[in-house]
């Protein structure tokens, strides 16, 4: 059975909204591996104020 049109279109939607959250997600660590720096920073001294 195919379902009805409705269930079809639903399941479109979430389809369609899973790959856009996908692509999101994709993008936003793709943006923090281009803003990190390769290397750790050095800690703060402490007690430096």
């Amino acid at each position: 059975m195919a379902g009805t049109q409705c269930e079809r279109l639903v399941h479109a939607r979430y389809v369609m909204v899973k790959c856009f959250l996908a692509a999101c997600l994709i993008k936003f660590f793709k943006e923090i591996a281009a803003a990190k720096p390769p290397e750790h920073p050095p800690p703060l001294p402490y007690g430096n104020y």
